[in-house]
């Protein structure tokens, strides 16, 4: 899918991507590369007929072969390996081969198309038997395993693919073109595997000329697969021998069916001949020097052959095959089929004096052709190197000259099998990666796209160029590299505007936020997949599902979704896989706060005194001071005393958020009250508040009055008289208050004795025993002083029980029993008092 973001941020991306610098031509994106490394400077060998392979998932991963020697005292020889997609190269031991020979003779390279096996055919040194070797170490450091039986023949030309539908999804197929050693004349054969990445893989040997061939098939046999199961095979028929070569028809088969078909390679029927097989062209001449001299450039040309086919569409077919025609020597052709091979073009490009062609096909569907050229006349003979691209299907093509140098005179190479007998190219998203060889003398030797040096030489500028050994200071001898280069086509660059803080999610709940993924890049990115390492963080999938197509200067807003299971911080790493070709993996920080509502209750809840005349009002605030909506449920009071006037519950709070409460004290009874107030909410900690709400009413005042009745020396001289007492009541606990009475009693006198006054003073504790029932049974008692006339002032204490009756939330009614001592008078006086009283509070 295309999208877009906002447009406020996609103006501002596009104002960033014009500020840029003018993105270079075509022709400026190709970069080539001396593969030698830098710790094998001193090397002077002819490292010819390089070979290339470039791990389709991971493209920073690169693997080349060359001629190159087996260090003495190894099993394994050196294979080329970058792991930054061909910037710098190191060697691995890890081909089986011979110590002290060549790490392999003919030998050609490939990953599976899923990237999760490297394959190899190759004629092993010393043997010169065919091998099929692997190794699933993706970091190449593990010796590869031979996996077929080895026999004799020539050229393994490899390729291999991965099924990825079904009934054998996984599975890889490989097939290796060779010239069967041990047949004639119909050699050309494959070597097929329907399941090679099993331990114990079997292979088979396919025919696949179902013609006539004289004498037998030429060298070269070529084998390409499709996606969808198409295979395509190319190979030389030779119909007879003319001077310097012979005539060959030039064939390609296929198989519908990854090579399953029985027979197997039978499914392209020639439209003439009606034989399996379609001729491309029939009885062309083609050339076979047996051997090389100074007017061939010090080459040996036996014929070359290429085939692709098209990623984008398995019909679509490219081959390049060699001729030799009078006025035209050794002429390359390139040509294309649109229908399965079928029929094949006319020439898309003639190419005069060139050998060692490779085809390739981006995603974009742009053609790449490579190919080494002499160019010139003697005695200034010139070997080039020349990468042509074509984007309108070979209409129009442009031409990169890799690398140039002399052919022939006192500058040239010596020797012979200058450049050999292949190099090789192939496309991996809009790229297009090769190799070859070519000559590596700072002076003689040109690369006008220019080159980046690993092994050591002496600094840009020197007056007298020169290749330096290991040691930085020994002039090396010039001699023949392999070179990797990368042309790149319009790429896509992933770009994320940084670390995403998701903030304050509630615990339960999904928190989403945006991740914007851009592309400033100049082809469209494609983001397969978005992985979490945290589960708590996941990306949710596009109504479209992945892959993602981001076109270029836009962006795509991903939806991250944070499912907090716990308060407090939390992290995760967000990978994102794409078709970035030099950040294919992107991490991406992603954080999230757990939280959760959090409820909290304010406010006095003391009321202290407050007249039972006039109610009194105390505002109480419930707040939400968590990161998520608190939902309260209700507020409560379990008395009658204090009641709600302004109660907004049931109401949900935002976070930071609060509503108040209006409690009132409006008491039923005068005296001390104290209850709960409740407060339930959502709060997962506390869903239930308590706060105690307490109050009392102003000091009772009353009066009492009855009888008092004498007891022991004091009733020997008075009889029972008349009492009033005027109290000061102070309730401090729900249960206590202190009761100071005054009081004025008169004993009747007996017969001979006067009447006795009596005044009292006393400082009693007064104890509710029932607080909750209507009449209230209570306790008092206390010290006091006691005045008697006729008498003396004595101190004593009481002690007594009565009854209160509320009546209102004002007055009381009380009837109290209390006897008293006079301890200091002597004898004790003893008297006792039963009163009625009425108490109001105010």
């Amino acid at each position: 899918m295309r999208t877009s973001t906002v447009a406020q941020f996609r103006h501002a991306l596009a104002l960033a991507v014009l500020a840029l610098a003018a993105a270079p031509a075509a022709l400026a994106q190709v970069k080539v590369v001396d593969m030698i490394p830098t710790a094998m400077s001193d090397e002077t060998n002819f490292d010819t007929e390089p070979y290339v392979a470039v791990n389709p998932a991971s493209p920073k991963i690169v693997a080349a072969t060359a001629f190159m020697m087996t260090p003495l005292g190894s099993p394994n020889g050196p294979l080329l390996v970058s792991i930054d997609g061909g910037s710098t190269w190191v060697t691995r031991n890890i081909i089986p081969s011979r110590p002290g020979g060549l790490n392999t003779f003919d030998v050609t390279i490939g990953f599976n198309s899923a990237g999760t096996a490297f394959y190899a055919g190759l004629l092993r040194d010393n043997t010169v038997q065919l091998e099929v070797q692997r190794t699933m170490d993706m970091n190449l450091n593990t010796a590869l395993a031979t996996v077929n039986t080895p026999r004799g023949t020539d050229q393994p030309y490899i390729y291999s693919r991965t099924v990825t539908g079904s009934p054998d999804a996984g599975k890889d197929r490989v097939w290796v073109g060779n010239n069967e050693g041990a047949v004639s004349p119909a050699s050309a054969t494959v070597d097929q595997s329907l399941d090679a990445g099993i331990a114990i893989p079997a292979f088979t040997q396919v025919r696949i000329d179902a013609g006539t061939p004289v004498a037998r098939d030429n060298y070269q046999v070529r084998t390409v697969a499709h996606a969808d199961g198409h295979v395509y095979a190319a190979f030389y028929r030779r119909k007879g021998n003319v001077a310097g070569g012979y005539n060959a028809d030039v064939v390609v088969v296929r198989d519908d069916d990854w090579g399953k078909t029985l027979p197997p390679f039978r499914s392209l029927v020639d439209t003439v001949t009606l034989v399996a097989g379609q001729n491309v062209v029939a009885a062309t001449r083609v050339s076979d020097t047996l051997g090389s001299s100074v007017a061939l450039g010090r080459e040996w040309w036996g014929g070359d052959l290429y085939l692709t086919v098209d990623p984008n569409n398995s019909a679509r077919v490219y081959i390049s095959y060699s001729d030799s025609r009078t006025g035209a020597e050794r002429t390359l052709h390139l040509r294309r089929s649109t229908d399965f091979g079928q029929t094949w073009s006319a020439d898309l490009l003639t190419t005069p004096s060139a050998k060692n062609a490779a085809i390739a096909i981006n995603r974009l569907g742009t053609i790449g052709y490579l190919y080494q050229r002499l160019a010139g006349t003697s005695p200034n003979l010139r070997w080039q190197t020349h990468l042509r691209r074509s984007a309108d299907g070979g209409t129009t093509w442009d031409d990169a000259t890799l690398a140039d140098f002399p052919a022939e005179g006192p500058s040239a190479p010596s020797g012979a099998r200058i450049v050999g007998d292949y190099l090789n190219m192939v496309a991996v998203g809009t790229s297009f990666y090769g190799v070859f060889s070519s000559y590596n003398d700072p002076v003689n030797a040109s690369f006008p796209v220019g080159v980046t040096w690993l092994r050591n030489r002496t600094p840009d500028g020197d007056p007298m160029p020169r290749l330096l050994g290991v040691d930085g200071v020994t002039t090396v001898a010039p001699s023949i590299d392999p070179f990797f280069f990368i042309a790149k086509g319009p790429q896509p660059q992933i770009q994320v505007p940084g670390a995403l803080d998701l903030g304050k999610t509630c615990v339960g709940v999904k928190g989403v936020g945006t991740l914007d993924v851009c592309n400033t890049g100049n082809d469209d990115l494609i983001v397969d997949a978005i992985t979490s390492s945290n589960p708590r963080f996941s990306v949710a999938a596009p109504s479209a599902g992945f892959p993602v197509m981001i076109s270029h200067d836009f962006c795509f807003p991903f939806q991250v979704v944070f499912n907090s299971a716990a308060t407090g911080s939390q992290s995760a790493t967000l990978t994102i896989s794409s078709n970035d070709p030099d950040h294919p993996k992107v991490d991406v920080q992603v954080s999230g706060n757990g939280t959760e509502p959090d409820v909290r209750v304010t406010g006095s809840t003391d009321f202290g005194v407050a007249s039972a005349w006039t109610p009194a009002e105390k505002t109480v605030s419930v707040c939400n001071t968590g990161g998520c909506n608190l939902s309260v449920t209700a507020a409560t009071i379990n008395c009658t005393d204090f009641t709600l006037v302004n109660d907004p519950f049931p109401a949900t709070l935002n976070p930071g958020s609060c509503l108040d409460l209006v409690v009132r004290f409006t008491p039923r009874t005068p005296g001390f009250k104290s209850c709960e107030l409740k407060v339930a909410s959502d709060d997962p900690d506390t869903p239930a508040v308590s706060r105690t709400l307490t109050a009392r009413t102003p000091p009772f005042f009353s009066l009492h009055a009855g009888l008092v009745v004498p007891h022991g020396a004091l009733k020997g001289v008075a009889k029972q008289g008349s009492t009033l007492n005027l109290d000061f009541v102070y309730p401090f606990r729900p249960r206590w208050a202190w009761d100071v009475r005054l009081g004025s009693s008169r004993f009747d006198g007996r017969a001979g004795h006067v009447d006795t006054d009596l005044a009292t003073l006393s400082a009693n504790a007064k104890y509710t025993v029932n607080l909750g029932g209507p009449v209230h049974l209570f306790l008092n008692g206390g010290p006091g002083l006691y005045q008697f006339k006729p008498g003396d002032l004595e101190a004593g204490a009481n002690l007594g029980l009565g009854l209160n009756v509320p009546v209102g939330r004002r007055f009381a009614l009380e009837a109290t029993y209390n006897h008293h001592w006079a301890f200091t008078a002597t004898p004790t006086l003893r008297f006792s008092q039963v009163q009625l009283g009425f108490l109001i509070s105010f």
